[in-house]
């Protein structure tokens, strides 16, 4: 091999990261940085191992959307696409990876799909200062201050973030709207078992309220019910009450799955080291086919071991539910008109 043979066979290899906390208590229970250190020493899941995170982020405006406008997940919306302008001038209207628009549909159904156009909705709804607002609400669950830049285009997940990141982002919509900070070092003891340094509390930050919280899970939920993660279901056979998000980047540079239960969140990245290298086929190339298998097969497994107990029961539905919509319908199915297929979105 030459070369040049040498670097486009080390290029083409997919690399991954996972990362499992137990959202009630903020402890890691799984990190694996990549796919086999002795080969390739790079980790990942941490902080500073940042790719674009796609559609995963939708979650984080839509709660943003939900805690300061009161939305609920039966709130309809156009499908229609809207322009936003920037500072400059310059203006963004995004559109769906199918060009498909028409019609309304909820916010759960949106979700479930990943919608572009719902979520473009969404966030032209919070108004002049959206940005902004969605960026202080991720960095209260744990987002990097000053690493996302206060643009429109960061409601379909333009930056760069991590799996850590994500990971702690999505614990508050499991932990009845409590987010704590991931921690993987509970004390330090020296070979005689004494306590060298231990550590107190986490921090934590009440960041939306429980009702808020239940109901952004029933849409994560949607999303491997009847969206973009469904293969959760039919080709995995995993089982029990779970949310997720399905993530593409442009050129399907990334993949991305965010697995969701009351006992665990998971978060999943999977491509090349080179952001260059891409899919030829965005198909095969988008979330659900290249990160979701990894959490599919992680939790088929664990849910078989029985000396593991994941907790997938249904997070305790709040008292005051009364004034909160959240039956839409079969498949979030409060919609009128329009064509939404998940083949054709598929991120």
């Amino acid at each position: 091999m030459s070369p040049y043979d040498s670097m486009k066979y080390i290029k083409k290899y997919l690399h991954a990261g996972f990362v499992a906390v137990e959202p009630e208590t903020g402890h890691v229970k799984a990190w694996v940085g990549g796919i086999n250190h002795k080969f390739f020493k790079y980790d990942h899941v941490n902080i500073r191992a940042r790719r674009q995170v796609g559609s995963t982020f939708k979650p984080i405006v839509y709660a943003t959307a939900m805690d300061i406008n009161k939305y609920s997940p039966c709130t309809v919306f156009p499908r229609e696409r809207t322009t936003f302008e920037g500072a400059n001038g310059e203006l963004w209207s995004p559109r769906n990876s199918d060009g498909k628009e028409g019609g309304e549909a909820t916010m759960a159904k949106g979700l479930a799909l990943s919608d572009n156009l719902i979520t473009a909705q969404i966030m032209k709804s919070l108004g002049d200062e959206a940005p902004q607002m969605v960026i202080k609400f991720a960095e209260r669950v744990g987002i990097e201050k000053n690493r996302i830049p206060p643009v429109p285009s960061i409601c379909l997940g333009t930056m760069e973030l991590s799996p850590f990141e994500m990971a702690s982002a999505y614990t508050a919509f499991v932990n009845k709207g409590l987010w704590i900070k991931p921690t993987f070092i509970t004390r330090i003891e020296d070979k005689n078992g004494n306590v060298l340094e231990e550590f107190g509390t986490p921090e934590h930050d009440q960041v939306l309220s429980e009702e808020k919280a239940y109901l952004m899970f029933t849409m994560l939920k949607g999303v491997v019910d009847f969206g973009t993660g469904s293969y959760l279901r039919g080709k995995f056979g995993v089982t029990g009450n779970i949310g997720g998000k399905t993530g593409t980047t442009q050129g399907s540079a990334d993949g991305w799955f965010m697995g969701v239960s009351r006992g665990l969140v998971c978060s999943v990245w999977v491509g090349a080291d080179d952001p260059s290298v891409r899919f030829r086929n965005g198909w095969i190339g988008q979330g659900a086919l290249m990160a979701l298998p990894i959490y599919g097969i992680f939790m088929k497994n664990a849910q078989a071991d029985k000396k593991i107990s994941i907790n997938t029961d249904m997070p305790d539905q709040p008292e005051n539910m009364s004034n909160m919509t959240m039956d839409c319908g079969e498949n979030g199915e409060a919609d009128r008109g329009g064509e939404l297929n998940i083949d054709d979105l598929g991120n």
